[in-house]
């Protein structure tokens, strides 16, 4: 966090080489917190003179909740920030169980308010006690492509990600074995998300396994598949509440629930 508060006087990028970092020093507040204009890159080996010759598959990456303070709340942190961007990191093992409902909520990532870009990252094994196991969107745009959101859990709503008022674009990924009552992969509500070729794969709720979407103006689903999700209502999607929805070339397949 040391170097994203020097990085975040100007654009600049951070270079994070292979390994696993353990954020859970002091409390379970502690978290990774974006900056303004800071780019985190992982998948160096160490020896690269240039970001395109890194290779975050290979070398992996991993920012971790856990420590010895125990499991933080929340594993990345970004408030009120602008371009911040994560790239080529894992970020698992965030529990965010508190008393207060603001650490129940984006145990992986906890976004509010912020602009931020996410790609090429895997986001698992998170858990919330209300909402965003993996990813939490608070009136926050933000953009996630060329990335895997699996194995999170959150008990109200979204266990892979939750938007709630946000512009969010999901894009070129795959979200698989997520759980929740309500979007056991992606719940939206307000906003709008745009999802373009991505995979819904083997996630579970109550309603919605795939996508639980409630209340948006417009809704647009184009690309993409959703197979073997599982809900007691709307095992692929769950609409409610819609005045205009968008859905082109999306193909359900193998899921179990009724789609609405």
């Amino acid at each position: 966090e040391r170097a994203a508060d020097e990085g975040g006087r100007v654009p600049c990028e951070i270079w994070m080489a292979a390994g696993t970092y353990e954020i859970s020093e002091i409390s379970r507040l502690d978290t990774l917190r974006l900056r303004n204009g800071v780019a985190l890159l992982g998948g160096f080996a160490g020896t690269e003179t240039d970001a395109t010759e890194r290779d975050w598959e290979a070398n992996a990456t991993i920012i971790s909740g856990t420590g010895t303070a125990g499991f933080v709340y929340h594993v990345v942190t970004a408030v009120s920030t602008t371009d911040a961007t994560l790239d080529g990191l894992y970020v698992e093992r965030g529990v965010a169980d508190g008393l207060d409902p603001r650490h129940q909520r984006g145990a992986g990532l906890y976004a509010q308010g912020a602009q931020l870009t996410v790609q090429h990252c895997i986001i698992r094994n998170n858990y919330a006690a209300l909402e965003g196991g993996g990813v939490l969107a608070d009136a926050a745009p933000i953009t996630i492509r060329h990335s895997w959101i699996f194995t999170n859990r959150s008990d109200v709503a979204g266990g892979g990600i939750y938007a709630y008022d946000s512009a969010m674009v999901l894009e070129h990924s795959t979200l698989m074995d997520n759980d929740s009552a309500q979007g056991g992969a992606v719940a939206a509500v307000g906003g709008g998300p745009h999802i373009d070729h991505v995979q819904f794969v083997g996630n579970s709720a109550f309603q919605g396994a795939g996508l639980y979407q409630h209340d948006p103006l417009m809704q647009g689903v184009h690309n993409t598949i959703f197979a073997g999700n599982f809900a007691d209502e709307g095992g692929g999607m769950y609409l409610g509440n819609m005045l205009f929805s968008v859905n082109t070339n999306v193909v359900l397949i193998g899921n179990m629930g009724l789609v609405r």
